[in-house]
C-alpha cells in the first residue's frame, strides 16, 4: 500500500483507488439506520454520527471510508462494492441508540458501534451527547428538556470507546491493519 492511512474513497484518484484495491484494501461504509429523534436533534444526527465514526477510523487504519449510508440503500452500497472486486468489506453500524441496522449479505464483516451504548437510561442522551461533540449549534437547546444529562464529555467519550472497539474488532480480523 502507497500510504498506509486511510482515506475517504472520493478523496482518491482512480491510480490511488486501484492501488489500493490491489493491495486487498478494506473498505468501510459507515451506516445508519432513519429512526424517530426527539424534537431537539436535527434530521442530520445519523448521517453527522456515521460521517465522524468514518473519519476516525480513516485517521486511525489504512481503510477506505465511503460516504455515509442510510440502512435502507445499504444492500445496493455492500454489492456495488464487492462487484467491484472488494474482498475485505466492513459495514460500521454506527446506530450509537436504537436497534441496529440490518447487514447486507454482500458484507464480510458487520461492526456495532452501539455495543456499550445499551446499558445508558436514555438513548436520547447518547445521540445528543454525541451530538454536542460534532455540532452543538445543531441541537435546539431551547427544546432540550431541563432533566438531561448530555453533555459534550459524553459524547467523546462514547465515540472514543466506540472506535477503541471498532479497531480491535478490525485488526483482530484482519492484523495487517496494525502495521
Amino acid at each position: 500500500m502507497t500510504n498506509p492511512r486511510g482515506a475517504w474513497l472520493d478523496d482518491l484518484t482512480l491510480p490511488d483507488l486501484q492501488a489500493r484495491f490491489d493491495d486487498d484494501a478494506v473498505v468501510v461504509v459507515p451506516a445508519f439506520a432513519a429512526t424517530a429523534l426527539p424534537d431537539w436533534l436535527p434530521i442530520k444526527t445519523g448521517a453527522a454520527i456515521a460521517r465522524a465514526v468514518g473519519q476516525r477510523l480513516v485517521d486511525r487504519l489504512p481503510v477506505i471510508a465511503t460516504r455515509e449510508t442510510l440502512e435502507q440503500e445499504l444492500a445496493g452500497r455492500a454489492a456495488g462494492l464487492k462487484s467491484l472486486g472488494i474482498t475485505r468489506l466492513v459495514v460500521v453500524d454506527a446506530s450509537f441508540s436504537g436497534g441496529p441496522c440490518a447487514p447486507p449479505e454482500a458484507a464480510t464483516l458487520v461492526v456495532h458501534v452501539g455495543a456499550d451504548a445499551s446499558k445508558a437510561a436514555d438513548a436520547d442522551e447518547i445521540d445528543t451527547s454525541l451530538m454536542y461533540a460534532l455540532d452543538p449549534r445543531s441541537i435546539r437547546v431551547d427544546l432540550l428538556p431541563p432533566s438531561s444529562g448530555a453533555s459534550a464529555f459524553k459524547g467523546e467519550r462514547a465515540m472514543a470507546a466506540a472506535i477503541e472497539r471498532i479497531v480491535a474488532a478490525l485488526v483482530v480480523r484482519w492484523p495487517d491493519l496494525s502495521m
